[in-house]
């Protein structure tokens, strides 16, 4: 039963806020900020996914819906949709008051999720554990790194 009320909570709290700003593609619900606010940073996200869009190609093509919110501590867009909410992101009001919200990261997210991500092989606590499982960790972070050496353009 608390389960229930749990998920009920959870997929309940989007609708909880306004509209703050639509622009097309992008939404912003909020209750905290003002409507200019919300407008800047709704052409932001805009901007934002066009970046994606350009790299990834045209791999999520429904709205995204960014609840911007004092509670959250993490913004948030792979865990919603995991739980089968995908276009939907958590942002702290304070990463986007002060402007450093990790928002391309997470329209990342929504446009490449990754279930692997949820599996106790992948998590970091599983790579503390034993020397088994941190050898096995660094192996996987040697492979990521020569692979990205090899497909990803280097920065600068």
């Amino acid at each position: 039963m608390k389960v229930f009320f749990v998920m009920v909570f959870l997929f309940a709290s989007p609708a909880a806020a306004q509209v703050a700003a639509d622009c097309g593609s992008v939404r912003i619900l909020a209750s905290d900020l003002r409507e200019g606010q919300a407008m800047d940073y709704c052409k932001y996200a805009i901007a934002e996914r066009a970046k994606v869009e350009a790299f990834w190609g045209p791999s999520w093509t429904d709205v995204i819906r960014i609840r911007v919110d004092a509670k959250y501590q993490l913004s948030r867009a792979l865990v919603p949709g995991h739980f089968g909410n995908r276009g939907f992101m958590e942002m702290p009001l304070r990463r986007v008051t002060r402007g450093n919200g990790a928002l391309l990261h997470e329209i990342v997210h929504i446009y490449a999720p990754h279930a692997n991500r949820f599996s106790p092989r992948a998590s970091r606590s599983t790579c503390r554990r034993s020397s088994v499982a941190t050898a096995r960790c660094r192996t996987r972070a040697s492979r990521w790194r020569s692979w990205r050496g090899r497909h990803l353009p280097r920065p600068g």
